[in-house]
This record gives C-alpha cells, sequence and structure tokens, in this order.
C-alpha cells in the first residue's frame, strides 16, 4: 500500500557544533562486527623524530596482484529465557566469537611509518620521499613524498562479546501497559594484527593507531514506552556509550556518554500518525578527539560522528498517512 512520509528536523537551542553530517548509529551487535571485519577484511631513511602533521599525508593506495582470499570462523550461543511466574518477561543471552585470518584491507599509512621506525625494512621500502626530502607535501606522486598503502592480507583480527536483551510488559490497569525495552552490547576482545610479525593489539575500549574509529567495550540502549488508551505512546530512551581509550601519542581518550531521547507518536486514525521529538535532551556535546578522527576512521569535524551525536540536542516531527 502506498504511503506518504516527511519529517522536519531542527536543531534546538544550546551550544553550536562544527558543521557535520549525522550518520546513524548501529548497535554493535556479532552481524555487525562480522560485516564490518569482512568490509575490511627506523631506518629507510625515516628519522625517530619525524611525526605525521595533524594525522594528515599523501599516501598512494593500490592493489596487490598477490592477495589471496581471507578464511574465517564464527560460532555464537543463543539463549532465551521466558519464566512463567513473570507475565510479560523475555531474556535473550547471545555469546560469539568471530575470527577472520587474512582479511582484505588496505594497511593504515601509520601502522607502516611506524614500523619502518622500528626496523622493519620491508616497510620502509613503501616510504617515498619527495624531492626536497618530504613526506607529505603536494600531489604529484612522481615528484612529492608519499606511502604506499597498498591492499593487504591482514594477520589475525578476532573479535569476542555478549548481546543480552531484555523485555519486560507491564500492565497498569486503566492506563494502558508500560513497555520496557534493553539492549546491552559487551565487546570482551577485538584483536588485531595488521601483518604477520607485527604486535597484535587488542582494541576493545580504545581507538586510534592500529585500531583506527573508537571500539568501546560496552554500549546500552533502554527504552521505556507508555501504550497508553488514548492513542498516544510517550517514550523515554536512555543510551550509553562508554569510555575509549586513545593509543595516539595525544591520548586524548574519549570520555563516557550519557544520551537522553524523548519521543511520542499519536494515531490519529489507523492511517494517519504524528510523531514529535527531541534527542540528546539535554544537550550533551560529543567528545573532540582533535585532528586525529580524519575520514579515513570516519571522523569529521573533530569527533565522530556516527558513533557519537556531533549536532547535539535536535527536535523532529514527522506525519505519516497511508492510503489503502
Amino acid at each position: 500500500m502506498p504511503s506518504i512520509y516527511c519529517r522536519l528536523y531542527a536543531l534546538l537551542a544550546g551550544e553550536s557544533r562544527d558543521s557535520v553530517v549525522r550518520t546513524p548509529q548501529r548497535k554493535p551487535n556479532r552481524l555487525w562486527i562480522l560485516a564490518n571485519l569482512q568490509h575490511r577484511s627506523r631506518p629507510g631513511g625515516v628519522s625517530g623524530a619525524e611525526t605525521l602533521p595533524n594525522r594528515c599525508f599523501f599516501n598512494v593506495c593500490r592493489s596487490l596482484l598477490t592477495l589471496q582470499g581471507f578464511a574465517s570462523g564464527s560460532y555464537a550461543y543463543g539463549l532465551v529465557w521466558t519464566p512463567r511466574f513473570i507475565e510479560g518477561f523475555t531474556l535473550s543471552l547471545d555469546a560469539y566469537s568471530i575470527r577472520i585470518r587474512k582479511g582484505i584491507s588496505v594497511v593504515k599509512p601509520e601502522f607502516i611509518l611506524n614500523q619502518c621506525l622500528e626496523g622493519d625494512t620491508s616497510q620502509c621500502d613503501k616510504v617515498k620521499r619527495g624531492l626536497g626530502g618530504d613526506l607529505w607535501v603536494g600531489s604529484d606522486v612522481e615528484r612529492s613524498g608519499h606511502i604506499e598503502s597498498l591492499l593487504d592480507n591482514l594477520a589475525i583480527e578476532e573479535v569476542q562479546g555478549y548481546d543480552l536483551t531484555v523485555r519486560y510488559d507491564l500492565d497498569v490497569g486503566d492506563w494502558g501497559r508500560l513497555s520496557f525495552s534493553d539492549i546491552l552490547s559487551i565487546t570482551t576482545t577485538w584483536d588485531q594484527q595488521e601483518l604477520l610479525g607485527a604486535p597484535k593489539v587488542d582494541c576493545a575500549g580504545k581507538w586510534g593507531a592500529t585500531c583506527g574509529s573508537p571500539t568501546p567495550d560496552t554500549r546500552n540502549n533502554l527504552r521505556v514506552t507508555w501504550l497508553t488508551p488514548w492513542r498516544v505512546r510517550p517514550s523515554l530512551m536512555w543510551r550509553y556509550i562508554s569510555g575509549v581509550e586513545d593509543l595516539n601519542s595525544t591520548r586524548i581518550d574519549l570520555g563516557a556518554r550519557h544520551y537522553f531521547d524523548l519521543a511520542a507518536i499519536w494515531d490519529y486514525t489507523e492511517s494517519i500518525s504524528l510523531r514529535v521529538g527531541i534527542n540528546n535532551l539535554f544537550d550533551e556535546a560529543p567528545p573532540i578527539a582533535g585532528g586525529a578522527a580524519g575520514p579515513s576512521i570516519n571522523g569529521n569535524g573533530n569527533t565522530f560522528p556516527g558513533m557519537y551525536d556531533a549536532l547535539g540536542r535536535y527536535g523532529f516531527i514527522g506525519l505519516s498517512v497511508e492510503f489503502s
């Protein structure tokens, strides 16, 4: 059946933010992790004093004809509990483990430079100085310095964790019903090894360097919805993202964030409904990561808009009309 849907967003009073594009937040469950992993699936003329200015430099990305297919193995165990003595209560617990060998991805330029500084001559061959001895000035491949970032087979990526989902419906008589829904995701292990012989890094609860974008080890979404007998459904949601440690030399750790969203749906008729709400009700500012939060690791505007509410508090209104 055809339908018409429109939505209006507006920033509410509060501190202004950098101009960034807000992207949908994703629940870090095992299916998202597997898809993400499969998709990502001092000699040599570099002195120890050299660093990458603002993590920005000229790099060349190419494909290698010697790439091999990756191999992966995973398992998951699930438990669903619906006790008879608690009406309307359901609990589900999933434990998962994902391991990928020789996953295909571009080796990070910073990793190449650091490995060269530590004496890996094979990585130093990828560091090309310009005519003036630079590593990042200009855009001419033949004349300017650059680092060759080649698609390669990563050594190992391994992720382990738990997903806990709880739902409870409570009857409140003539006032309708209260619905409680909580989704908790815990990442216990996120090991990544760029190449054979390179150190293995546990990226759970960390960001930067080999780990790239933030990987919080704990995330939680709790929603309470009041199903009233008057065709109105108000809801309050609490979103939690745990703190993340910075592995870069800048050591800009990202603190934990608590977001609260308020929304309501009014079903005027069976085919017409109105939605209104305010996300990030208390205008919680995103953590500032600095220049290291670049586009190559999904950063924008000195933060990570795909992870945090970069726009601050904002309101929305939407109207849905269905035609039978």
